[in-house]
């Protein structure tokens, strides 16, 4: 089966599953990321699908019914079923609340849906089923996105086996070549979000800062490596090797960031999480 045959049956069978599930509760399924905004990888991609149901509360058997959905596609064993990831709320939630990032957890009865995929959905989100309620959705500003991307950074990001990527090239380069892109690419999009307030793919993060006249040459070609081994599953050892102060420099540049938009708007916690991980992964 062609890929692109592989991965619309998939999401169909998420969609499907959904319908069946919720019934009229269910008011639209989308596309989102790679695959409605550009840049879907084969390799690398997650294949997101977001569903919106009804203005009634969210259940405890709702988030079942989204688990067992999740579960059943893997299940099938079908080439990129294990790619799938839901993300989902109800109208009321979507068009009334900007929801946690991720640290602290969000609540049970927002579903899941933090900031960044609500603004992609916004953007970029192709309707597959239902209702278009794009025009209802409560939008995040750069102040919910800076939130959003500071407890990211906190709940995700920041982890023992991250860390020791980030602050070590051997360690670094014992990951596969995926993950190697991922963890290049990942400040470059969210910084290009920060930036413009859109969300694109990993190609337009690249090229935002390729043609910028600030970026620097080692940054540069850290990026350019970044989406070659993103293509092709391939990279250099000694290049990478060469580079990987930048790839540090770049998390260094990300944080500090995130600090000073967290002393600006007086949440200290926040400031000092951030400058202990600061603390673990500088190269000093």
């Amino acid at each position: 089966m062609h890929p692109k045959q592989a991965v619309k049956k998939i999401y169909t069978l998420a969609k499907n599953q959904a319908v069946s599930f919720f019934g009229s509760r269910l008011i639209s399924v989308y596309l989102i990321g790679s695959l409605a905004h550009g840049g879907f990888s084969e390799v690398s991609s997650d294949i997101d699908i977001a569903f919106i149901l009804d203005n009634k509360d969210i259940l405890e058997e709702d988030w079942d019914m989204v688990n067992n959905i999740n579960k059943d596609i893997k299940a099938t064993g079908l080439e990129f079923s294990k790619k799938l990831s839901i993300f989902w709320t109800n109208v009321t939630t979507i068009s009334n609340k900007i929801t946690s990032g991720g640290f602290p957890p969000p609540t049970k009865k927002d579903g899941l849906f933090p900031p960044f995929d609500i603004l992609d959905l916004y953007q970029n989100g192709v309707l597959i089923y239902g209702k278009d309620i794009k025009s209802n959705i409560l939008v995040p500003n750069e102040e919910n996105l800076f939130i959003a991307g500071t407890e990211f950074l906190l709940s995700y990001v920041d982890n023992k086996k991250r860390n020791e990527c980030l602050s070590n090239v051997d360690i670094f380069l014992e990951l596969n070549p995926v993950d190697i892109s991922k963890n290049i690419l990942f400040p470059i999009r969210l910084l290009f979000t920060l930036f413009t307030s859109k969300i694109g793919s990993n190609g337009d993060a690249a090229l935002y800062f390729l043609s910028k006249k600030d970026t620097s040459e080692k940054l540069k070609e850290l990026i350019n490596q970044a989406i070659y081994i993103r293509n092709s599953a391939q990279y250099h050892t000694e290049t990478l090797k060469e580079l990987f102060p930048n790839l540090n420099s770049l998390y260094i540049n990300l944080i500090d960031l995130h600090i000073k938009k967290m002393e600006e708007l007086q949440n200290l916690t926040y400031v000092q999480m951030l400058k202990d991980w600061r603390s673990r992964i500088l190269i000093i």
